[in-house]
């Protein structure tokens, strides 16, 4: 065998492995999804290892759900006071916004985060970098709930949100991965992707 045809079928193999662990990285069946009453669940969080960038780089904190103010901003009691948490990394249609309106399937993505975060659902907040507010004074967090279920995961798998790009100014860590599991939404039609023109 010549050395450019074994350098080739090297490559070859390289890029079939590659594939492989793309696909299991990028949110498909072997994370965990599955179908129950025509809703996706989440994946389990995994943590990353000790020095990677991810949301497990920040401080993590607990707290327990008091409301739901729309698909991407809940509102916490963490020792005693009410704290209102963005979302990491998704962007769901506006339902209170002053002066957007209610807009296209940001109902549906409210009543999803309501019912997957009643009042008293204790939540586990993962923070990315050094800044934990925005201008607003909100916490910008991963939301955790349900034994290690993510939220933005859950969000952008099921078509209740839309993913910040990688040339927005607020992309995260998570970005690559929650824009992969927003394909497979598109892809399928789910949610937005298939209610909204």
């Amino acid at each position: 065998m010549s050395a450019r045809r074994a350098a080739g079928l090297l490559l070859l193999a390289f890029l079939v492995v590659l594939a492989i662990g793309f696909g299991r990285n990028a949110g498909g069946p072997s994370l965990g999804e599955v179908q129950t009453q025509g809703t996706l669940e989440p994946p389990m969080y995994v943590p990353t290892p000790a020095g990677t960038t991810s949301s497990t780089a920040g401080a993590v904190e607990y707290g327990t759900v008091d409301r739901v103010i729309d698909g991407d901003t809940i509102e916490v009691v963490q020792k005693g006071s009410e704290r209102d948490v963005r979302v990491l990394g998704i962007d769901t249609p506006e339902t209170v916004h002053p002066t957007k309106g209610v807009q296209c399937f940001g109902p549906e993505a409210s009543a999803e985060v309501k019912r997957l975060l009643p009042k008293g659902t204790e939540v586990r907040l993962h923070y990315e970098g050094a800044e934990h507010e925005d201008r607003f004074g909100r916490l910008l967090a991963y939301v955790e709930f349900r034994a290690g279920a993510d939220l933005s995961a859950h969000l952008a798998r099921g078509g209740f949100a839309r993913v910040y790009d990688l040339k927005s100014r607020y992309r995260v860590a998570r970005t690559p991965e929650l824009l992969a599991l927003q394909a497979q939404a598109r892809a399928r039609g789910l949610g937005l992707w298939g209610a909204c023109p």
